[in-house]
């Protein structure tokens, strides 16, 4: 996974400097996000506003106003 990021961002090893918890967050969100794209490309009535609302709440941090 890692150099995976590391070629798509033009990146060297030597640059980053993630903390373990901080590369498991960043694990997390890109399967979450390769899921939420597998769901868009698999459904086929749900409309293209719709996936707008659906990514836009999905992606976007919680503002601290907004969260539980």
């Amino acid at each position: 996974m890692l150099e995976t990021f590391l070629t798509f961002f033009h990146l060297e090893k030597e640059l980053i400097t993630f903390s373990l918890e901080e590369a498991q967050a960043q694990a997390n969100y890109l399967y979450a996000t390769k899921l939420i794209i597998d769901c868009k490309n698999s459904a086929v009535r749900v409309s293209r506003k719709q996936w707008e609302a659906i990514e836009a709440r999905l992606l976007t941090p919680p503002s601290e106003n907004n969260q539980e």
